[in-house]
């Protein structure tokens, strides 16, 4: 007898469940001179940053096992978590950088060990191309491309994502206030019958 096939919720790595974020803030404030004046890391991802600091960041991302030691984000695994216990399938899609070779190791290897030896890992450069009902991410650019093939998919992004000023009927911003919500969407993202509409 065939198993019933299982909804796929697909999250993200980086800035979902595996800080980047401050593990990058912290080893950049690491390497500032104490003629530099204090940041508070929000210029990292600026395309027009001095090009000491990404020079600074490549260093960074570039050092063997940084990658596999980001500590977990506690609400990103609780979506997880909820996701699982509802009956999704989780799968790992994250972006892998062209100039950290290494990073592609290591992902899998933060998979394996804390979410699992079976866990599924995607390393892509479109995550726009991968199927699943629901996707977890922070960043608003994959979020919209996926979203544009998946026009009855869940979107769920971390609360303190940037671009929280732009609407889509099918997003929702969670933190650790709003889980309940958060597990109804789920609910509603499972339940929904083939190519059928997204019940908000």
């Amino acid at each position: 007898m065939n198993k019933p096939i299982k909804p796929i919720a697909l999250f993200d790595m980086d800035g979902t469940i595996a800080d980047y974020v401050s593990a990058m803030k912290r080893d950049m404030e690491s390497m500032r001179s104490p003629e530099e004046p204090g940041s508070d890391g929000d210029n990292l991802w600026d395309e027009d940053a001095p090009g000491h600091i990404k020079a600074r960041k490549e260093t960074i991302e570039k050092t063997h096992g940084w990658w596999r030691e980001l500590k977990p984000i506690p609400v990103g695994m609780e979506v997880m978590k909820i996701a699982q216990e509802l009956g999704f399938e989780i799968r790992i899609l994250t972006k892998g950088p062209n100039a950290v070779p290494h990073a592609w190791a290591e992902k899998p290897e933060w998979c394996q060990h804390h979410l699992g030896e079976d866990t599924q890992v995607t390393i892509t450069r479109d995550k726009g191309t991968v199927y699943g009902r629901v996707l977890v991410d922070d960043y608003w650019k994959f979020m919209k491309g996926w979203l544009k093939h998946r026009k009855n998919g869940l979107g769920l992004m971390p609360g303190d994502s940037e671009n929280k000023d732009v609407p889509h009927p099918n997003v929702t911003f969670y933190d650790s206030r709003n889980l309940d919500e958060v597990k109804e969407l789920l609910i509603n993202a499972r339940d929904r019958e083939e190519g059928g509409a997204l019940d908000l």
